[in-house]
């Protein structure tokens, strides 16, 4: 049986990240490093990279890069 009550956290901060640098695409504001940093240092770029990790398929920084502008 479930607890009663749960607790539910959302990790929003690479959404956020992401979503920020194809705004500034879509209006063809340059994307600049920083922009990329927020990404990198989100909590859910982290864990998305040890998981990859953790499966034998690393993903660098520059990969996910381009896959997120194709």
């Amino acid at each position: 049986m479930l607890p009663q009550e749960s607790t539910i956290r959302l990790a929003t901060d690479q959404a956020d990240a992401m979503l920020a640098i194809l705004a500034k695409r879509e209006s063809s504001h340059p994307i600049d490093t920083d922009d990329w940093q927020r990404l990198f240092d989100s909590e859910g770029y982290r864990r998305l990279a040890a998981r990859e990790a953790s499966m034998k398929v690393p993903i660098s920084e520059a990969d996910f890069q381009e896959f997120a502008m194709s």
